[in-house]
């Protein structure tokens, strides 16, 4: 009876929800297709097996609280998946509006606005400059390393076959004058301007474009693009073309860098932090599964809520979790400090405006 009633409770707030206003899903910025060729494989890493659960549901019966959660349709993604699909928010009391978004932009303003409580978001200056105007956004816990032990990429850099391969401390001046498919600013163009550390040249020396995915490797066929920097599940397919390879993966410049957060608006930070301890535990309970690698059900699952083909996914990198959702704070002040440097941010935002670790650490007890 008692569940009944707690059931019949959740199914009020999640109704009611729905009347609530939506952020508008804007076009995508980098639409993904599905792949038209059988894609080529890349050697992936090994699973990270968990043999026992660490993180258990409490046995409160919890008062339901709405969340409105963005929810992007990548593989990076998929521990938020796992939580949503094998019921672990809903054992936490969390009724979930999802809100479609794919832009940094309007993801950065959906978080400040208050429309959105929670969403994965990439280290970007986007992000930067957002939590230093609103203090109440938080970064909570990484959500993707570069893993120097992995033995694949799933963030790296596509050239053709014919570029010269890479080796550390090589001449790199055939890549003056030419142009990748990078967005300034981004963390690839920090990979890569620390790549040319040495070098007789920088990444101003060069062209930084972003042109659509379906036209890449044309462009690069072309001679209109050299390089395209860019993350699974488009590696795995443009690697399917054939004459292209991974020339460098992002584990190889910046080893054990956090790539990608999950960050809290204040829904959790201020008005209500009991529900984002409970958040992160559903979602440390979904990293432990993640980590399993992909199994048939984990393959199930993302191919549910990113409507790519299973058998494209089996042959994709996955995005490297640690378990502790600890961040590497060395490589994001250091991503910061080149920035500044660079021009696209004012200041450097000091690591305790950025990070609020007590949902993690209140998760793990």
């Amino acid at each position: 009876m008692k569940k009944l009633v707690v059931l019949i409770t959740l199914l009020t707030v999640l109704l009611s929800s729905c009347a609530q206003p939506a952020v508008a899903p804007p076009a995508a910025e980098a639409p993904v297709e599905q792949a038209a060729v059988q894609p080529t494989e890349q050697p992936t890493s090994p699973p990270q097996p968990t043999e026992e659960p660490t993180v258990l549901p409490t046995e409160t019966v919890w008062e339901p609280v709405s969340v409105n959660m963005i929810l992007q349709p990548y593989l990076g993604v998929g521990p938020i998946f796992i939580a949503m699909e094998e019921g672990f928010f809903e054992d936490e009391g969390l009724v979930i509006v999802p809100i479609e978004i794919r832009t940094s932009r309007d993801t950065a303003t959906a978080l400040a606005s208050g429309q959105a409580d929670v969403a994965a978001t990439d280290i970007s200056v986007t992000y930067f400059n957002i939590i230093a105007q609103n203090p109440a956004l938080k970064i909570v816990s990484e959500k993707g390393f570069a893993n120097p032990d992995s033995t694949c990429a799933y963030q790296g850099l596509v050239t053709l076959a014919d570029v010269p391969d890479y080796t550390p401390g090589m001449d790199l001046s055939f890549f003056k004058g030419k142009t990748l498919d990078i967005i300034p600013g981004n963390q690839h163009h920090f990979l890569f301007d620390l790549l040319l550390e040495g070098q007789n040249f920088t990444t101003q020396d060069m062209t930084l474009t972003t042109i659509d995915p379906a036209i890449r490797i044309e462009s690069m066929r072309s001679g209109q693009l050299y390089g395209i920097s860019t993350v699974e599940p488009l590696i795995t397919r443009y690697l399917a073309e054939g004459d292209t390879k991974l020339w460098i993966g992002m584990n190889d410049v910046l080893p054990n860098a956090t790539v990608s957060t999950i960050m809290f608006g204040e829904l959790f930070t201020q008005k209500n932090p009991e529900a984002g301890i409970r958040w992160m535990r559903a979602y440390l309970r979904a990293v432990e599964q993640y980590n399993q690698g992909l199994t048939d059900r984990n393959v199930e699952i993302f191919a549910k809520y990113t409507k790519l083909d299973p058998e494209l996914i089996k042959k994709a990198c996955p995005s490297d979790l640690r378990p502790s959702g600890e961040i590497d704070s060395e490589s994001i002040m250091a991503y910061q400090e080149w920035a500044v440097k660079n021009n696209f941010m004012n200041a450097v935002v000091p690591l305790e405006t950025l990070w609020d670790g007590r949902f993690l650490e209140a998760a793990k007890e």
